[in-house]
């Protein structure tokens, strides 16, 4: 999906922005699935009356997953700072 960084709050809120599969930027939700696991329910920008789910996995170490209908779509290492999602 050409995702660059992803950002997740313990608010409860993500935000990532796709450039290539689907051009957006993704307004999320999350939820708690497990240990090291959440659902999120993003919004593309585009259309704001479609909601997509995708499944984010915290891997060993400072990596995680994040992967729609089971298929991996993109993989992040952790950062530090402290973002703001408007």
């Amino acid at each position: 999906m050409g995702i660059a960084s992803l950002t997740v709050d313990f608010g409860g809120k993500a935000v990532f922005t796709s450039s290539k599969v689907k051009p957006a930027t993704w307004h999320c939700f999350w939820s708690n699935a497990g240990e090291q696991t959440a659902h999120f329910d993003c919004t593309p920008s585009t259309n704001t009356e479609t909601e997509e789910r995708f499944v984010f996995t915290v891997k060993d170490g400072d990596i995680a997953d994040l992967s729609q209908d089971g298929k991996l779509i993109g993989r992040f290492l952790r950062t530090e700072g402290n973002p703001v999602i408007p």
